[in-house]
């Protein structure tokens, strides 16, 4: 057996929750012969799929994946061997239709559709025996900051839709396009995954925008941005006749009331970082509420309809926004919101203030190339759901951690990660593991505006470096990119010590590196 043990945290109903269990070579024949358990022998509904194989054919490290109710600590095993086997499971998420003519997915508890172009415009919730419709309408939208078009997904001639995985438990839509306007220049593609679970009433989403086209001279400092915009997200068309809203504020805090027009909540930031010294960040929110960090989470309620809509990461990636409006019935998550660039959209860097260095107020790619990725979760309810539970809800989605984790001891004698070994405690007074979570990390990330996850759409995730460059007589910040001691080390250290601080980190920097610190073009 493997030992799993589910973490303690806050309470959320029906979430999927995956983890990699890796295994030494020749232990397991086939991903056949796997089965998670209780500690007392009762088998988990589960699916199993092997990431990578070992050279002699043996399962190297196998993806395990259930739905689980998360708020007090669950023990598991997966047990393997020759004699293993596991039943099939009782309801499997299902996936019909084509990719050309439309798709859709049925959990158990919410059917979906997803269009020819990629988008989710029909959503229907389980009660009882019969499906209530909750969204009949839906977009992945782009304005761009140079001709103040709107460019859509559900406009994309190119739009390809596949379906990347299929179940038992899993289901997963994939979808590749160009966002288009009628007249307009389309340089962006898109690139959009839709996650959902048998047993789940959750939809996760993954939305990016990609420039991939080629730089013809990167010895030049481009006098333009290549590519700018200034409102980015997607909507949903709700059912309901009426809508009452909640959105998320501070410590717990909800705002709400009946809509009428448009209700929002918009977050914002600024980094000060004046004459080469960094003063840290000051993080406010406005609209529905007012406070510095919102969490990131809003619910609109009417009839049959009960929709949560939460964005990972939401104070840290400022600028962005949620949002009702009762008459266009949409609910809106603006990643990049029109409100917060103002009047005029910048398609250059702005020059600097005195001494103070500026980030231009658009969603920008300085030469092409650039890509960005935000994750949400829509959240489909029977019944309306209470504030408390939408907070807890909201706390587990936000947490950058392995949920589902075996053994520091067990990741080490498997062989997976090359020769590790099993570190000692992070909270010890001397030591190798506690000298970095002390000395490294923790003055580093938990202090205030802790400089190793910078803030912002375009720099949360990176890392600060030591001194500064000089543009036009302005000290501005020089950054890492964590290609050589960055998210690997900190994943080594997590798998070594089970420090879950190290894994949100490795996550959050390997998100960056993803989007910000390559390139995306040929």
């Amino acid at each position: 057996y493997v030992p799993l043990t589910l973490a303690a945290g806050p309470a959320a109903a029906r979430v999927p929750v995956r983890t990699g269990v890796p295994f030494p070579a020749g232990a397991v024949s086939s991903i056949a012969k796997l089965r998670l358990e209780t500690t007392a022998g009762t088998e988990v509904p589960a699916q199993f799929d092997a990431l990578v194989y070992w050279p002699d054919g043996s399962v190297k490290v196998a993806l395990t994946q259930i739905v689980a109710n998360l708020g007090s600590q669950a023990d598991y095993r997966v047990a393997y061997g020759a004699n293993v086997s596991r039943a099939s499971l009782a309801t499997p998420v299902s996936v019909t239709g084509t990719g050309a003519t439309g798709l859709t997915v049925d959990t158990g508890l919410l059917q979906f559709a997803v269009t020819t172009k990629g988008v989710v415009n029909k959503v229907s919730r389980k009660s009882g025996a019969a499906y209530n419709p909750v969204i009949d309408g839906g977009e992945f939208f782009l304005v761009n900051a140079k001709d103040n078009l709107e460019y859509t997904a559900s406009a994309a001639a190119d739009a390809v839709v596949t379906v990347e995985e299929s179940g038992p438990l899993r289901a997963v839509v994939k979808a590749t396009g160009t966002l288009t306007a009628s007249g307009g220049s389309n340089p962006i593609k898109y690139l959009v995954r839709y996650y959902a679970s048998s047993g789940s009433d959750k939809i996760d989403v993954e939305a990016t925008i990609i420039d991939d086209r080629k730089e013809d001279n990167v010895q030049v400092v481009p006098a333009t941005f290549a590519f700018a915009a200034k409102a980015l997200g997607l909507r949903w068309n709700y059912v309901a006749t009426s809508a009452e809203y909640r959105f998320g504020g501070e410590n717990g805090a909800a705002y709400g009331g009946t809509a009428a027009g448009e209700t929002y909540l918009a977050q914002g930031g600024k980094f000060n970082y004046v004459d080469g010294v960094d003063n840290g960040h000051t993080f406010s929110y406005t609209g529905a509420g007012t406070g510095a960090k919102a969490p990131g989470w809003m619910a609109v309620d009417g009839g049959n309809a009960h929709i949560g809509v939460m964005v990972k990461d939401f104070w840290q990636q400022f600028p962005n926004e949620l949002s009702v409006n009762t008459t266009t019935k949409t609910i809106t998550a603006s990643l990049f919101p029109a409100r917060s660039v103002g009047a005029t959209a910048q398609t250059s860097a702005p020059a600097p203030t005195a001494s103070e260095y500026l980030r231009a107020n658009t969603l920008y790619f300085a030469r092409p190339g650039g890509a960005k990725t935000y994750q949400l979760r829509l959240a489909i309810d029977e019944a309306k759901v209470g504030t408390a539970d939408l907070v807890a809800l909201n706390e587990s989605y936000q947490r950058h951690r392995l949920e589902l984790m075996s053994t520091p001891a067990w990741y080490a004698a498997s062989g997976v990660f090359g020769d590790l070994n099993v570190g000692t405690s992070t909270t010890a007074s001397t030591g190798y593991n506690a000298m970095l979570m002390q000395d490294i990390y923790e003055r580093s990330v938990e202090k205030t505006d802790g400089n190793a996850t910078m803030f912002g759409w375009r720099d949360y995730g990176d890392r600060l470096r030591a001194g500064w460059n000089v543009v036009n007589s302005i000290k501005i910040p020089s950054f890492y990119n964590d290609t050589h001691v960055g998210a690997n080390n900190f994943f080594t250290q997590f798998l070594r010590t089970g420090d879950q601080r190290w894994y949100g980190i490795a996550e959050i920097a390997t998100n960056h590196f993803r989007d910000i610190d390559v390139s995306h073009g040929p």
